[in-house]
Parts: structure tokens; C-alpha cells; sequence
């Protein structure tokens, strides 16, 4: 699971407090889309309980498609979008494909979380990649920032792109 270390770009790791934030916020829709499966899971009685589990199964399954179908697309879901991070193959930096990017969902929300084990692993590794990133070969990056100096010339007032004052 654990990338050789081949990446084919230069990618800026996302910082662990951007990560923490997009977990966050990622984890407050997933508990709204399976909380109705547990409040009838805790209120039914016997034989409807079964009920709630499948409810809760069916959210699960709802947001993983959901994340899936956005991160596949634009590297973003909601937590990626508003830290400004995007979740991308670990040798390309391309989106992940479908499957790959629900599978990294699924494993982040039911695997990662036990004993904070997935997400420990980011300390010790230098591309911060936890135990979800290494199943679906994904890192998360952030863009790269923009550098000047001071030295930099301003834009000239003669510029094809600047437009004549008024």
C-alpha cells in the first residue's frame, strides 16, 4: 500500500491542520446522512432494527457515491473545497478514478478513524499520507503558492492586456 515514494510532479502537501479541518467538516454530512438509520436504530424496537441499520447502510453508501463522484471529478469534495485541498493519484496528480476515490471514503470513515491509527500513520510519513491515502495511492495537496520579491517590475502600463485609462 505505502507509495515507493515515486511521485511525478511536484505536489505542496496539504497541512495536517487543513486535513484535520476537511476531515471535520466531511465527517458532519456523513453523520447527517446516517443519523436517521441511528435514531430509528436506537428507538425501534426489536425487529425494526433492522430497519435502521439498513437506513444507516443506504446513507453510508449515498455519500460515498457522492464523495466518489466529486472527487473523480475535480480532485474536491466539501471539506477539499473549503481548505482549498484537492485528494489526487500519488504519482500523477491527476483525480482519482471513481472507485478509487470511494474506496479511499469508505476506508477513511470506517477503517482510519479506530484508534486514530490511519490518521497517526500521517506523522510518520513525509509525503503526510494516512492510512486511506495509501489504500487508493492518493495524497492530498494544496495549491502552490505564488511567489514575488520585491524587486519584481509591476506590470507595464503598456502591456497588450492593460487597458487605456478613462
Amino acid at each position: 500500500m505505502e507509495s515507493s515514494g515515486a511521485i511525478n510532479f511536484n505536489p505542496e502537501f496539504a497541512s495536517f491542520g487543513a486535513r484535520f479541518a476537511g476531515f471535520l467538516i466531511d465527517s458532519v454530512v456523513t453523520v447527517a446522512a446516517i443519523a436517521p438509520g441511528l435514531v430509528v436504530l436506537a428507538l425501534s424496537p426489536g425487529t425494526l432494527r433492522f430497519s435502521g441499520i439498513l437506513i444507516t447502510i443506504i446513507g453510508l453508501l449515498l455519500v460515498a457515491r457522492w464523495y466518489g463522484s466529486a472527487v473523480s471529478t475535480s480532485g474536491q469534495w466539501i471539506g477539499n473545497r473549503v481548505t482549498d485541498t484537492k485528494v489526487v493519484d500519488v504519482s500523477s496528480g491527476n483525480p482519482l478514478d471513481r472507485s478509487r476515490a470511494t474506496s479511499r471514503f469508505l476506508v477513511r470513515a470506517l477503517i482510519s478513524p479506530v484508534f486514530l491509527v490511519g490518521f497517526i500513520l500521517a506523522l510518520t510519513n513525509s509525503q503526510r499520507r494516512s492510512f486511506h491515502d495509501q489504500f487508493a495511492g492518493s495524497i492530498v495537496t494544496r495549491p502552490t503558492r505564488s511567489s514575488w520579491s520585491v524587486g519584481d517590475d509591476p506590470p507595464s502600463d503598456n502591456a497588450p492586456d492593460s487597458k487605456p485609462a478613462p
